[in-house]
């Protein structure tokens, strides 16, 4: 006979709530996920998935969830997947428990500063002088001609060779283990190509 008192460790009972630390970000905030999983025991790996305004995948995070089921992760708004401005979903699944989203609101990344030069102008006024008059016409200084200083131009460095995210390197790893489907691996790979980060030869 089912005991009606006793603790239910099934995974519907198990809750995951998530939160971020603040409603909108600017490009280069620090985003911090908080949140709680009921009964951890159904599951011992938190996944979080990051979709941008227009509902593409960008960014995987796993998570190995503690005992008391706790979890606190942290990203930065960095790199030309966060091109768009609006509102971002993140959803947390996890083992067999209803998946839960939290939204935030991002700026988008602002135009780039013009930096003012101001040009000072030397003043034109004449100069009086307590030398007697003279009938002969004044001789005009001879003002020594310079050079103009050509800068030495800086060597720019080679660029160094790009690294793959390991967001993106996560994606493989979970459709690999049968934790991503093949819709949202197609998906992914649009996306990186879309924003450059995956380059493909025609």
């Amino acid at each position: 006979m089912a005991c009606a008192d006793c603790n239910d460790t099934s995974s519907s009972n198990s809750i995951i709530t998530i939160k971020t630390d603040q409603p909108s970000y600017n490009y280069g905030d620090t985003v911090t996920l908080t949140g709680h999983v009921t009964n951890p025991q159904d599951s011992t790996v938190l996944t979080l998935r990051a979709f941008n305004p227009s509902q593409n995948l960008i960014k995987i995070e796993q998570i190995l969830l503690v005992p008391d089921g706790t979890f606190s992760i942290s990203f930065h708004i960095t790199g030309p997947i966060w091109s768009s401005a609006g509102k971002y979903t993140i959803e947390a699944r996890s083992g067999l428990i209803s998946p839960v989203t939290t939204t935030f609101y991002y700026t988008g990344v602002t135009g780039t500063t013009t930096i003012l030069q101001q040009t000072t102008q030397a003043s034109t006024m004449p100069q009086l002088t307590n030398q007697p008059s003279s009938t002969a016409s004044p001789t005009m200084p001879t003002i020594p001609s310079t050079p103009p200083i050509v800068p030495t131009p800086i060597p720019t460095p080679p660029p160094s060779p790009a690294k793959i995210p390991n967001w993106v390197k996560g994606i493989f790893g979970m459709y690999a283990q049968g934790q991503l489907s093949d819709s949202d691996l197609i998906q992914a790979l649009q996306f990186l190509i879309k924003q450059g980060i995956i380059n493909v030869s025609p």
